[in-house]
């Protein structure tokens, strides 16, 4: 512990004699771990399972399909998934999702929406974070009761309370009652779910878009093979299809996990946040490891000094190392700091009319990808930026710089 005391106590003092350097190094850092952090939360939130996708990995979804001449021939109704269901038993729960683009008022205020028609098996297959109240079940939908769950954006936008349970949506002509209020979540987490609000499929009125299809998730169990379970389901659609003598062309039924994936191209995810990483973290580091080199090659009659005092080529490379260390690790983060002002900054100029209501890139930062992804980045850089000028000051003559010779 004194050993490094006594190396953190000059590496400070050096850092503070430097201060428009040091101040560059970690004002670029804290950049460049911005968006180094963002890629990695974008990517956590893309192959693990998190609200409202925490069964992602076993929830097969669909909605219509094309015959093999490639015309187009619609989806199963509501009845058609009961008979279907039956077949295939080793079913938790299947929702149904109608989405719709209309007008709603609060108030006498008009409003314009993203609106699900789902059933009671929706919360089940999606768990989503509620803030405040519930949802509704299969029973209130069979019932017809005029329930209404929103998210924390549209709370925020429509009410000036905070208070909201109760509270009336005025809907193609229903009255709605606020039950529960879910909190907003990352794209990413579940890039197919863009609703803003959620009623009983009981009142789908299928209006304006007369689509009178569902999108339907199919939960399994968890010691269930999705493998089986996919091969199972195309066979019962193919079946009902049958009956209508028709032939299906079954393609894009996949589990919630590989839709995530394919709506940011597998490419992409597969090479592209890597690449992305990489240039993140080189172009950076050599721009540091210029004015690290300028640096201490200022310092390198101090250097020549103390080796010629008896301090080793290592004890002068770590030295050149730690204050470089200091440096990134306070830009590092000042970096985790500044990411969500980063976030909202990119949302609202560059995808302000790409995110729906209550969609974000990064909902929350998960700690967990901070300390197995960002730290080790953190060495990566420091290595980078400050290994190499540190290893060739520490290699120089000194007799030749205590003449006044090479720096």
């Amino acid at each position: 512990m004194n050993r490094l005391k006594r190396y953190i106590k000059p590496a400070l003092y050096n850092i503070l004699q430097n201060k428009i350097y040091a101040l560059f190094c970690i004002i670029g850092t804290a950049l460049t771990f911005v968006f180094i952090t963002l890629i990695l939360q974008l990517t956590y939130s893309l192959i693990s399972n998190q609200p409202p996708s925490n069964n992602a990995d076993r929830v097969l979804q669909f909605s219509d399909f094309y015959d093999t001449k490639g015309n187009y021939i619609g989806g199963l109704k509501p009845e058609e998934m009961t008979i279907l269901l039956d077949n295939l038993k080793n079913v938790e729960a299947c929702s149904y999702l109608n989405g719709e683009m209309t007008t709603f008022t609060v108030d006498d205020k008009l409003y314009t929406g993203d609106i699900a028609f789902v059933n009671g098996d929706f919360w089940i297959v999606n768990n989503f974070k509620f803030l405040k109240g519930r949802n509704f079940n299969s029973k209130e939908c069979d019932e017809r009761k005029k329930y209404i769950v929103i998210k924390e954006s549209i709370s925020k936008t429509c009410f000036r309370s905070a208070d909201v349970l109760s509270k009336k949506i005025m809907l193609q002509g229903n009255e709605y009652e606020i039950i529960g209020v879910v909190d907003d979540f990352s794209y990413f987490s579940s890039p197919s779910e863009t609703a803003t609000m959620w009623i009983p499929y009981t009142y789908n009125k299928f209006v304006p878009s007369y689509s009178d299809y569902y999108t339907y998730a199919i939960l399994f169990p968890e010691d269930s093979q999705m493998s089986e379970n996919k091969e199972k389901l195309i066979k019962a659609i193919n079946e009902n299809f049958e009956k209508k003598n028709l032939s299906t062309d079954i393609r894009n039924i996949n589990t919630l996990k590989e839709k995530k994936i394919e709506s940011v191209g597998s490419n992409f995810f597969a090479y592209g946040v890597i690449i992305a990483i990489v240039i993140l973290l080189i172009i950076p580091a050599l721009n540091i490891v210029t004015l690290n080199t300028a640096n201490t090659n200022n310092r390198a009659e101090e250097i020549a000094v103390k080796r010629a005092m008896g301090a080793s080529r290592l004890s002068a490379f770590f030295q050149i190392l730690l204050e470089n260390f200091i440096q990134v690790f306070m830009g590092s983060m000042l970096g985790l700091l500044l990411m969500k002002p980063a976030v909202k900054l990119v949302e609202s100029i560059l995808l302000g009319e790409v995110l729906a209501d209550g969609i974000t890139l990064v909902s929350e930062i998960n700690y967990q990808v901070v300390f197995l992804g960002v730290f080790p980045l953190i060495l990566i850089f420091t290595i980078l930026s400050g290994g190499i000028p540190a290893y060739f000051i520490s290699r120089l003559n000194i007799v030749d710089v205590l003449k006044g010779g090479t720096k």
